[in-house]
Formats: C-alpha cells, structure tokens, sequence
C-alpha cells in the first residue's frame, strides 16, 4: 500500500473509532454548528460531571429503555421520559436553541427546579429528569449577563461590586 492511501485510511479509522466523547465524523454538522462547537448535557451529581452526552442529533430522546438516546439507570425514570429537540436559527436574528418535552412521565421533568411539560432551554440551566441532575452547556449561545464592575474601596487591596 501506498504512503498516502495509509494515511488516508488511517484518518478515516481516526475518525469514526469508537470514543463516547466522539461517536460521529469531526465534520459532523447539525443545522450550522460544527462537533467541535456541540452542545452538551452534563450529567452532574454534587456538582461533578459523571458523563457528557454530546447533542449530535435533532431529536434526542431520554429515558430508562434501551431504545433511548440518553439512557437513565433510574427507577424513578419513565421509560421514554423526555425528548430534546433542537429548532435551527429562522433566519440571521433568531438564534438556534433547544427544547425539553415533557412526555407525560411518572415524575415529571425538571429545569432549574421548575416543573415543565415543554421549555426552552439556555446554558447553565440544570435539567431534572428524575433524581438524575444535567447542566445543559451551550457556549455558542450569545445570552450574557452584564459585566459588574469593579470599584476600588478606601481599604487597600479592597475591591467591590454593586449589586443593583
């Protein structure tokens, strides 16, 4: 074999060998993102991540049976307990996002403690499906809370923020 076609084949092996934090092509896109700028659920326990799930498809649906795309090891999961849908940009203004729905689960599901049957979700938002606890980590989401700024106080090596 040619120098160039084991490179080739090398690379292609690379990139679709089996690793959970890289299930698809690098060039996988979804609507305009690429993998590498993919969305992900977080599962957290005690504020340590326990496993990423990478949102590399449209429709992704979550619960305790076999069949779903984030399988729950969970009793107190529903065996098709939620879908998370992600809806494209519209046009240039409107910015892709992503929604939880409820599907008539046992014990309902959960974003920022708040009870929901269908929610937009934004990053940093904790998803509760069951005892089972998701930080939702979008960095492309351009959704930021103002800069405080910082104020020297009359104390040296004292600074402060205000709160308004």
């Amino acid at each position: 074999m040619s120098h160039d076609l084991v490179t080739i084949l090398l690379t292609i092996y690379q990139c679709f060998t089996f690793n959970p934090a890289n299930l698809y092509p690098k060039s996988f896109i979804l609507g305009n993102r690429r993998s590498s700028e993919m969305p992900l659920l977080m599962q957290i326990k005690d504020d340590v991540v326990q496993n990423k799930f990478p949102l590399d498809q449209k429709t992704m649906s979550i619960g305790r049976a076999t069949d779903n795309d984030i399988q729950l090891d969970d009793s107190t999961v529903s065996a098709n307990h939620a879908w998370l849908e992600y809806h494209p940009a519209d046009d240039e203004q409107t910015q892709p996002y992503y929604r939880l729905i409820d599907l008539k689960s046992t014990n309902g599901s959960f974003v920022n403690e708040e009870k929901i049957s269908e929610h937009t979700i934004h990053h940093n938002d904790i998803v509760r499906i069951g005892f089972v606890s998701f930080k939702f980590i979008d960095e492309n989401e351009h959704r930021f809370e103002e800069t405080a700024k910082v104020h020297k106080s009359w104390i040296p090596g004292v600074y402060y923020t205000k709160d308004k």
